[in-house]
């Protein structure tokens, strides 16, 4: 299930973790959309 991650902590971590990954492979600036991205978590179920 998604859902938008609203606790401030987990978002910045969230924002944070994508930027150190993708920031060094992109050509352009990420650092706008790191400080206003909205997080999106996929929480998974474990079995059926």
């Amino acid at each position: 299930m998604a859902r938008v991650v609203l606790e401030e902590g987990e978002a910045g971590r969230a924002r944070r973790l994508l930027y150190e990954k993708y920031s060094r492979r992109f050509e352009g600036s990420l650092e706008r959309w790191r400080d206003s991205a909205l997080p999106v978590a996929v929480d998974l179920r474990e079995g059926p």
